[in-house]
């Protein structure tokens, strides 16, 4: 029951249906199972070949067999996201981090967490339509902000650090910064820090420097993890019901806001992207999920977003 409903406390009524589950199987494996195997005599000969070879055998048919009741296995391009050869450095600053047209010296520069990563097809896509190269790097946990001094226990914080140096070095050779993070709240990092207060500090430091400055949004967190349902979706089987927009949601989709009004009303000159606008409203294109987890997009989806942003006619980069 946790493994299909996803994050956070079941609804009363699947604790019912768990409970009723869970004391049913217990009692038949006790009866079936449990008792009949304590008193029988075998030997072990006999008990190897039927308690351990037999299930192993049974158990590899099935994993080599998965179309018996047409039980498919989960595509990548559902649970996955990022990391797709585009050039773009995710946890990592070995390579030379160049997506987009690389036939052009790179002269945009783009930075921030996995809401980075999961974007690696949209920034390539793009960058070669519109003719541009870019130095792209995300790094988990992490947002791309100047000065400002993140907790040392938070994700990846030494790679974070050596980010920033290499980018600091180099800052003068990009025109354009591109900032894709999470804007949800600073309770989604470890550690915790004012995204707020990172955010305008960044914005400031850049457009100082005469940057060309973007700041993409690209999705909240919600209380549903879409890929664990794929099976039973496939099988038209839909258990998982509730309303995936919680607390959490709100609050997540809460401090966006506050991201929004901070971008649009101090740096009007600061070009603020909504790509949820291109994310269906109930997360799904047909029966499959445009979300790796419960917040990031996953190849799918990044691919849609893509898509939807190229047929609307518009340009990352003007």
């Amino acid at each position: 029951m946790r493994y299909v409903y996803g994050i956070g406390p079941l609804e009363p009524r699947q604790l019912v249906v768990a409970v009723i589950l869970m004391t049913l199987l217990s009692v038949l494996s006790y009866y079936l199972v449990e008792q009949p195997t304590r008193h029988q005599r075998i030997g072990f000969g006999k008990s190897l070949g039927l308690y351990y070879l037999m299930p192993a055998i049974l158990v590899l048919a099935l994993y080599h067999s998965s179309n018996i009741l047409r039980i498919q296995a989960i595509p990548k391009e559902v649970y996955a996201w990022g990391k797709r050869n585009t050039g773009l450095l995710v946890e990592t600053l070995e390579g030379d981090g160049l997506i987009g047209d690389k036939s052009k010296s790179p002269t945009v520069l783009i930075a921030g967490d996995s809401y980075t990563g999961h974007l690696d097809v949209f920034f390539d896509t793009l960058g070669k339509r519109e003719g541009w190269s870019a130095y792209a790097v995300s790094i988990p946990g992490q947002p791309y902000f100047i000065n400002y001094e993140r907790h040392p226990s938070s994700q990846c914080y030494d790679l974070d650090q050596e980010r920033d140096r290499v980018i600091h070095k180099n800052l003068d050779r990009y025109d354009v910064v591109i900032l894709s993070s999470f804007w949800g709240g600073a309770h989604y990092y470890k550690g915790g820090f004012d995204l707020c207060e990172g955010l305008d500090r960044t914005l400031s430091y850049l457009l100082a420097r005469g940057k060309k400055v973007y700041v993409i949004y690209s999705g909240d967190y919600v209380n549903r993890v879409f890929w664990k349902e794929y099976p039973l979706l496939d099988l038209g089987i839909n258990l998982a019901n509730q309303d995936f927009r919680d607390e959490k949601y709100k609050k997540s989709r809460a401090y966006s806001e506050r991201i929004k009004t901070l971008v649009q009303e101090k740096y009007p000159q600061v070009s603020w992207i909504d790509l949820t606008l291109y994310i269906p409203q109930n997360l799904m294109l047909g029966s499959v999920p445009v979300l790796a987890d419960n917040t990031h997009l996953n190849f799918y989806g990044a691919e849609h977003i893509t898509r939807r942003f190229v047929e609307d006619g518009r340009r990352l980069v003007k």
